[in-house]
């Protein structure tokens, strides 16, 4: 379980789970396309993703964080379009 304050001021607590448990309790380690929109958290989700054993062919992110930042993390392997 984790939890946030909303921009409401409102505690949220949700059960969750990494991506990459998932994709294995369901016996798949390629993704076709990956959306990722949580309100500023996207880089923590990014960071539990073994990105050498799960393969995402297309990743569309919203960046709540700089873009610098962003490429720090994912190196060669992010392209932008705008």
């Amino acid at each position: 379980m984790t939890g946030y304050t909303s921009s409401k001021g409102r505690e949220i607590v949700q059960q969750c789970f990494p991506l990459y448990s998932i994709l294995l309790a369901v016996n798949r380690t390629e993704v076709d396309f990956f959306s990722l929109d949580i309100e500023g958290l996207e880089l923590l989700v990014l960071k539990t993703i073994p990105f050498d054993r799960v393969n995402i062919k297309v990743r569309m992110i919203e960046l709540s964080i700089s873009l610098p930042e962003m490429k720090a993390y994912h190196g060669n392997r992010l392209r932008c379009l705008s």
